[in-house]
């Protein structure tokens, strides 16, 4: 299992302010995975989630046994 906690998140709204859209979010996963892998699959669920895409973000992947 993994952890990935992302931040720095930004967002792409067309100029658009929104306030509730995060700055950053915690996800777990249940499989390991490379950071190529990571920031595929946190990049699309961070747009399923929120219903915006974004223009980058930072994360950092912590390790469970």
């Amino acid at each position: 299992m993994i952890t990935v906690q992302v931040t720095n998140i930004c967002w792409d709204t067309d100029g658009d302010i929104f306030t509730d859209l995060p700055l950053s979010v915690s996800y777990e996963f249940d499989e390991d995975m490379s950071e190529d892998e990571v920031d595929e699959v946190v990049g699309d669920k961070l747009s399923d989630d929120y219903g915006y895409c974004h223009n980058g973000f930072y994360f950092d992947i912590t390790r469970h046994e």
